[in-house]
């Protein structure tokens, strides 16, 4: 009996409704992790949460075998006569295998889809945030130490040299400086000025309020605005209290509103400059946004920027347009390599179903033969065959779509938020997601070709002399 492989599929299936209740409790293990709070900053039960998201895949694929094989069984029959009923019963009879190959692919499939979907969503929650935020026409930075990737400082007398310019008609600075609480954490200080956020407007606010009047009464009040980041790591919201650590010793803010930020993952308290400057007597700034006079381009804004300075300071001058692309570039350079990642498991996964069609071939020799024996033909064989590599494909499909959704679930909501702090808008890149499972049907078709071939070879009644 156990020299018999039909006794020991006929085993399997028979355990195929055990590994489904399985699959269910691990599916609903990881939605449970996903509701619990990360560990020290870390997302270990996020992290948990997809492992038992795995391990669902993995105990559902025999009974999404038996599924699929039942619910194809009469069309693919209809369709393609002996061919297709043949591929049926292959496909369900070696449920052991079928069902191995089917998960591999299957999550490769589907992590490849939810990365393509996470990638893509933060994507356009950063441009949006991008175009949303940087309102300003030009933007200067200290061009000293780029080179060696130094950040360096503005004086304060360059910003009156800014605002003196003609044709600048706001020039809003902003300083950042790294600081740490009593505990450790890192954390940044920014310092801006809540006057100029006043008249010009601000970042928008969590809580929707108009940032106009927030800034005002948060200057009035001197009180601060933290970031989602410092909101999420720290558990702070509007109306608690953070402690900024200062030379002049240790102050303690208001949080006067959140403001969605992107551009730092440990977090960031903003307090208004002059009360920045009072503390931490440090009159020099990061950053200098501005805003043209009507009528005057920023192109030649920032000529005649450049032109007035005359080496006097060291100034990296970049338009918004500038500016955008190139925080679109940096966002594509820095994910680029995930793209070549996904390709290597996708072809490993198609390796995997290569090597489970030439496992099943060698184990079918003798059965094949007395196929050919009774009056198969080698065509209705190696179509048989294909039909089954695509009933695998079909079926990691299937899988990969409901694994793919979950896998994007755990990092979009549980496991992003809880590393960086930050908030995704989800986004589906459809047309990318279709075109990579359509090469991946194809491929696992196209991975038939040669094991069919190896399987109408050979010596027919040789094969099934033992038998």
């Amino acid at each position: 009996t156990t020299m018999r492989a039909g006794a020991i599929e006929r085993r399997r299936r028979g355990r195929a409704l055990g590994y489904a209740l399985a699959a269910g409790g691990c599916a609903a293990a990881a939605a449970a992790l996903a509701m619990l709070p990360a560990v020290r900053g870390f997302p270990l039960f996020g992290f948990a949460a997809v492992g038992c998201a795995i391990a669902a895949l993995a105990c559902g694929a025999p009974a999404a075998v038996l599924l699929l094989e039942r619910a194809v069984r009469r069309p693919l029959r209809r369709l393609f006569g002996a061919p297709g009923r043949l591929a049926a019963a292959f496909f369900a009879g070696n449920l052991s295998k079928n069902a191995v190959a089917i998960a591999a692919l299957a999550l490769a499939l589907g992590m490849s889809g939810a990365m393509a979907v996470m990638i893509a969503s933060l994507r356009r929650t950063v441009i949006a945030w991008v175009d949303q935020s940087v309102s300003s026409d030009l933007f200067v930075k200290s061009a000293t130490g780029e080179r060696r990737g130094i950040i360096g400082t503005i004086p304060a007398d360059a910003v009156d040299f800014l605002r003196a310019v003609p044709g600048v008609a706001v020039a809003d600075p902003f300083r950042t400086v790294d600081v740490q609480d009593a505990k450790g954490e890192p954390f940044t200080v920014g310092a801006g000025d809540f006057g100029t956020a006043v008249r010009i407007g601000a970042l928008p606010l969590e809580s929707g309020r108009d940032p106009a009047a927030v800034f005002g009464r948060a200057r009035r009040l001197g009180e601060a605005f933290v970031s989602e980041p410092f909101s999420r790591h720290f558990g702070k919201k509007r109306g608690d209290r953070v402690v900024v650590p200062t030379p002049s010793g240790t102050r303690t803010f208001t949080v006067a509103d959140v403001y969605p930020d992107y551009s730092n993952d440990r977090g960031t308290v903003v307090i208004d400059r002059p009360v920045f400057v009072a503390l931490f007597h440090d009159t020099d700034v990061s950053t200098v946004a501005i805003r043209a006079a009507p009528g005057i381009s920023p192109e030649a804004l920032r000529d005649r920027i450049l032109a007035a300075a005359g080496g006097r300071y060291a100034l990296t001058i970049l338009t918004n347009r500038t500016l955008r692309r190139e925080v679109r570039r940096i966002f594509d350079r820095t994910f680029a390599v995930t793209w070549g990642l996904e390709g290597i498991a996708l072809l490993v996964a198609g390796l995997g179903v290569v090597n489970a069609l030439f496992a099943l071939i060698v184990e079918r020799r003798r059965e094949l033969a007395l196929l050919r024996v009774l009056g198969t033909s080698r065509n209705q064989l190696r179509r048989s065959i294909a039909i089954e590599a695509g009933l695998i494909g079909a079926g990691s499909l299937i899988l990969a779509v409901l694994a793919g959704a979950a896998f994007a679930a755990l990092l979009i909501l549980v496991i992003n938020p809880q590393s960086f702090g930050w908030s995704i808008r989800p986004a589906v890149p459809w047309v990318g997601i279709a075109l990579g499972f359509a090469l991946a049907l194809a491929t696992t078709i196209a991975a038939s070709l040669v094991p069919s071939r190896i399987a109408v070879s050979g010596d027919a009644a040789a094969a099934i002399r033992e038998e």
